[in-house]
């Protein structure tokens, strides 16, 4: 009943404001007061006034100030105003858009396009379903545009993210790690360090399917696929915000928007390689974008195909480094740990360490491959309805071969100095996903827009095992999860108040997700540890609603409440995750199947005011959910019995049941009847909050320059904790520590005889505590500053950093909780990256840098005698802070009139300039011998040519 009131009590409020008329009237003139507000601040908040929909064309690139506007002006009497010698131009579209655009334009390294079409402000015609955000929001954004990513010259997506997101903490990428994610290439966001699981990832404003996994989980979606050139944007949010986004943005949100509009035709070539030529890449990008009834229809048609290096162990002197380090410091462990080094064997050491000797063909990095293709089609009829058709397909391989698992290097390897790929495994893995999307954009009255659309799409997840040691053997396994969305936006002004009006989104969002039962050859346990996937569906309702109020205008005259504008945002998110009976009894006696319902209300509050006219403050509260995954709702009961046979030797071993019950001295636990030992997490969803405040100054003594400040606060609870890895002999030995988790039957007179102090165990639970609590604080730092010159070109200096100085976590019951920062693999304290263009006429040239500081050498956590070796293997407790240079330049050739090409542009860019080695890691937790934070590729060059038709 009263989830039927809450939806009820919003249906009327969508027809109340719909019903309700539009106050505002766009010819009316406007109180205004620019003074101080930069130039793309000013123009948005006089278009959200005056009711028209206006674009800037790279506003992130718009950084002067504002002229002084002080009185009343009609839109069009304002706008030529701001764009006094600016610079800057305004065309109005067919449909009555305003695009304002550089007159002209400096070098990009992005085409130009030839038709710029219209995007709404609220309702992105450009198929962006989300709000456009940029960074002087209440949020704290960092916005890159589409020129930010091309200079970058990354392979993919997780490649930029990695280098380029200073919030960014993902230990390692996937092809850093061939053996242990069985040659997979997915990316991996995982901001502040809080899991990936709890970083949302979209797509134009719109969820992704999210990967299946052999753990009954959804993991975060593979965008690696998606092709850098595509790009239009990207919008990142580095704080909790469930009231906008809902479910899975705790510790913050990734928006990739793609280029959709567009007429023309462009192809790019790229050729890259080291500077040794060992590890080439290719990359070949097209796009062509029509209209073929005179401008009712557009349709853009968009494809990609990049195959990345392939490196092997003998190439790079890594893994040699690695192993003659952790002899030198310490030669007797390292001889006593491997059984084939034996004393006998120390006249050929110095073979052993010699580079490339021991499995050479081994991948150093799993080969990666993607391709993709965009469809974006679009059809107005007459002035009011649109429809669009948006679809894409992405696919991310890779392959990687490794030595035999489990086993390690044979001892003939070792004593010869030579290996064969003939004794080794080939993986291959493959991610691909789709998503199509139809909807409808409709102009209802008084300046309203409804936008509703069907998401339908598929990721599947393939993998493939050759085991070359045994001829004639493979294992292979198949997975996919198929989404569906019905979404339905309503945006638009509700009326005017001092400020400016004040603007509402609606939304109501159904998702389902369905994994089903996958497909599997030659099953072998060198693909599941968790057990069996059994296909599990994941659903969710979602009501939304986002309001923001300009309260009080900027016209000077009211102090420190000067622009004073509040956001809320709030969700009302219905869960519900469902997986069947779990019957597989090669592993377990029985299982319940899983119905999980919950509700959550999710907020977001903030507010921005400029107390000074060159300053913003800015703060917002918000909260997060993160649903349980189905591998967490499972409480898995198994029957357990020591007398049957390798069955129960198999599931003792993987319970800690090694020894005898302690208060029945010598009787083996689960011999003398059966015990049922319960395991899994908990039904709870787990819950963020976040407080977030920040500085924005422009200062007008220094035009072109801004400088942001912003301090995060996320605390997430409810976190479930597995004591001791489940493990049941722990929970026996510390019995009276947890009351009710140890059943036993009533202690007899014939126990007491033998001196037994309690009666037979029944039941074990070691399912998961209520316990776990992460608290992460940051401070992210931003300057951008250009200068323009008539004579000496355009000079762009952008720089971000992130300081975190704590990430804490409680994750046993009887323990206090620790910071996990500057521990491996886990986040830095501080990371950054700035950059240094200069453009003139047909040229550009940039400098990047990227920082990474220390960190540890064992990981948050690590057992301690395990943390002490690792310490003496390195000689250092630190492996020490990483700073890597990379340069891009581009220009533009002149060409006649007559050329077959519009414009014809060639970039060149070199990764790792100075060609630095990544630090040596003499025993890590991925095997390849040096630092994740860097390439082991070394210094990389790259040349792109693109030509536009």
């Amino acid at each position: 009943m009263r989830k039927a009131d809450a939806s009820s009590a919003l249906l009327l409020c969508v027809m109340m404001l719909v019903s309700r008329p539009s106050l505002a009237q766009g010819a009316r003139a406007l109180q205004m007061d620019t003074g101080g507000q930069p130039l793309a601040t000013a123009l948005t908040d006089l278009a959200r006034r005056a009711e028209r929909e206006l674009v800037i064309e790279n506003a992130a690139e718009i950084s002067r100030a504002a002229p002084r506007l002080n009185g009343r002006y009609t839109f069009d009497q304002a706008l030529p105003l701001l764009l006094a010698g600016s610079g800057l131009t305004f065309k109005r579209t067919a449909d009555g858009t305003y695009v304002v655009y550089l007159a002209s334009p400096l070098p990009s390294l992005e085409p130009e396009s030839p038709v710029a079409l219209p995007e709404l402000l609220v309702t992105a015609r450009s198929q962006n379903s989300d709000i456009p955000r940029t960074q002087d929001d209440i949020q704290p954004y960092k916005v890159w545009t589409a020129h930010d990513v091309g200079a970058s010259h990354a392979d993919t997506l997780d490649d930029f993210f990695r280098t380029r997101l200073s919030s960014n903490a993902q230990p390692f990428a996937a092809i850093q790690d061939p053996a242990r994610q069985n040659g997979g290439s997915r990316s991996e966001i995982n901001m502040r360090g809080m899991g990936s699981s709890q970083t949302l990832v979209l797509i134009d404003g719109r969820r992704v399917p999210s990967l299946p996994s052999v753990d009954n989980t959804f993991l975060q979606p593979d965008i690696n696929g998606v092709p850098l050139s595509a790009i239009d944007r990207i919008e990142v949010l580095t704080a909790t915000s469930g009231g906008v986004y809902g479910a899975g943005a705790v510790a913050g949100a990734v928006n990739i928007v793609l280029k959709r509009d567009y007429r023309g035709a462009d192809l790019a070539v790229t050729y890259g390689d080291t500077s040794r030529f060992d590890a080439r890449t290719k990359r070949v990008d097209g796009r062509i974008g029509f209209t073929p009834d005179g401008g009712r229809t557009d349709v853009m048609i968009a494809l990609s195909d990049f195959r990345g290096a392939d490196l092997r162990t003998g190439e790079r002197d890594y893994p040699a480094r690695a192993r003659a380090r952790r002899y030198a410091n310490d030669p007797a462990t390292f001889l006593a740990d491997n059984y084939v080094r034996k004393p006998a064997d120390l006249a050929r050491i110095d073979l052993l360490f010699a580079p490339g000797l021991i499995t050479p063909w081994a991948s150093l990095l799993t080969r990666e491959s993607t391709s993709s293709a965009l469809l974006s089609v679009r059809h107005r009829f007459g002035a009011s309805v649109e429809a669009y058709l948006d679809a894409l397909a992405l696919r991310d391989e890779g392959r990687s071969y490794t030595s035999r698992p489990y086993i390690g290097i044979p001892p003939s390897t070792l004593l010869k100095g030579v290996s064969s790929s003939d004794d080794g495994l080939e993986q291959r893995s493959r991610t691909t996903t789709t998503r199509v999307t139809a909807g409808l954009i409709v102009d209802l009255p008084a300046a309203w827009k409804l936008n509703a659309d069907y998401t339908a799409g598929q990721a599947e997840v393939r993998s493939l095992a050759n085991y070359h040691y045994t001829p004639g053997t493979f294992g292979s396994y198949r997975q996919s999860n198929n989404l569906r969305v019905f979404s339905a936006r309503l945006a638009g002004t509700v009326m005017d108040l001092p400020g400016g009006p004040l603007t509402l989104s609606l939304l109501a969002e159904d998702r389902r997700e369905h994994a089903p039962i996958p497909m599997v050859e030659h099953y072998d346990l060198f693909f599941w540890v968790n057990g069996m996937p059994y296909g599990v569906t994941q659903s969710l309702r979602s009501y939304y609603a986002e309001a923001r109020a300009p309260l009080i205008p900027r016209d000077g005259g009211h102090g420190l409440l000067s622009g004073l504008e509040l956001q809320l945002a709030a969700r009302h998110e219905m869960m519900r995750a469902v997986a069947p009976a779990n019957l597989d009894d090669l592993l377990f006696a029985n299982d319940d199947p899983v119905d999980y319902r919950q509700t959550a209300p999710v907020y977001t509050l903030g507010f921005r005011v400029f107390p000074i006219p060159d300053v913003m403050l800015r703060g917002s509260l918000a909260t997060g959910v993160v649903p349980p995954p189905i591998d967490q709702l499972a409480r898995v009961t198994m029957r357990y019995l020591a007398s049957e046979g390798g069955r129960g030797a198999s599931t003792a071993l993987q319970f800690g049941l090694h020894t005898s019950d302690p208060k029945r001295r010598g009787v083996l636990i689960g011999g003398e009847q059966p015990l049922l030992i319960t395991f899994g997490g908990s039904p709870t969803a787990e819950r963020a909050r976040s407080v977030s405040v920040g500085v924005v100054a422009t200062p007008r003594a220094a035009p072109g320059l801004r400088v942001s400040v912003d301090y995060t606060r996320i605390v997430k609870s409810r976190e479930p904790v597995v004591i001791q890895g489940g493990s049941a002999q722990y929970f026996l030995e510390h019995e009276d520590l947890f009351p009710g988790r140890v059943i036993r039957a009533p202690l007899t007179d014939a126990d007491r005889a033998k001196g037994y102090t309690g009666g037979v165990v029944t039941s074990l639970d070691t399912s998961a505590f209520i316990i776990g609590e992460t608290i992460s604080e940051m401070v992210d730092v931003q300057v951008d500053y250009r200068i323009a010159t008539r004579k000496a070109g355009d000079l762009r200096f952008s720089s971000s950093a992130t300081w975190q100085p704590l990430l804490r976590r409680r994750a046993e019951l009887y323990h206090d909780a620790r910071n996990a920062v500057g521990s491996a693999q886990e986040p830095l304290a501080w990371r950054g990256t700035a950059s240094l263009e200069w453009s003139r006429g047909p040229w550009l040239a940039g400098l990047a840098a990227d920082f990474y500081a220390r960190y540890h050498v064992p990981r948050f956590g690590e057992y301690k005698p395990r943390a002490d070796q690792m310490t003496r293997f390195q000689g250092s407790e630190w492996i020490p802070s990483q700073i890597y240079f990379d340069l891009a330049g581009a220009y533009r050739f002149e060409l006649p009139p007559t050329a077959p090409m519009h414009a014809l542009e060639a970039r060149f860019g070199i990764r790792n300039l100075l060609d630095r080695d990544a630090p040596v890691v003499a025993q890590d937790y991925y095997g390849m011998g040096y630092s994740s934070l860097a390439d082991p590729r070394g210094r990389r060059f790259e040349l792109s040519l693109i030509s536009r038709f």
